[in-house]
């Protein structure tokens, strides 16, 4: 559900004796954004939309700024709105450079595995298979036993 939705953290019982003028409420404000092309009740998440859209290169930002909220662009807020593009461009790279390295570290640590099961099925000793593996794939000895532990039958 897209919308804009208020949220009180610490409500106050109709109960408690306390004066609910003297408490201070946490409010949380909870917005769910779509697409930048999906149609939307408020303005202000139009504009959230396109503004936060990682799909929505800057031209098209600022055009839908000028031409839709009729906000004049100043060399300023160009270079503000370039800047929130360049953002939401760096965190989408820094997910995608974080899964490329975790799916590397998974496909290395079966590779490994895989190595061990098959050594051992050609019949080669625990302390030979340590050996292969530290130096194939430069582990320390504890390390090397890991996997050996982790293949099972070891």
């Amino acid at each position: 559900m897209r919308g804009i939705a208020r949220q009180r953290l610490c409500p106050v019982s109709r109960k408690s004796k306390t004066d609910r003028r003297n408490i201070d409420l946490l409010q949380a404000v909870i917005v769910n954004l779509g697409g930048p092309d999906e149609p939307v009740n408020h303005k202000i998440l139009r504009l959230m939309n396109v503004l936060l859209s990682s799909q929505t290169d800057v031209q098209e930002k600022q055009q839908v700024m000028q031409e839709e909220f009729h906000i004049a662009m100043t060399r300023e807020l160009e270079r503000e709105v370039s800047e929130l593009c360049n953002l939401s461009q760096g965190i989408f790279n820094e997910g995608v450079s974080q899964g490329i390295r975790q799916g590397i570290s998974q496909g290395r640590d079966e590779g490994i595995k895989g190595a061990v099961e098959i050594l051992k099925d050609c019949g080669f000793e625990e302390q030979a298979i340590i050996e292969k593996i530290m130096d194939k794939y430069q582990l320390t000895p504890e390390a090397a036993l890991e996997y050996i532990l982790e293949t099972g039958d070891g």
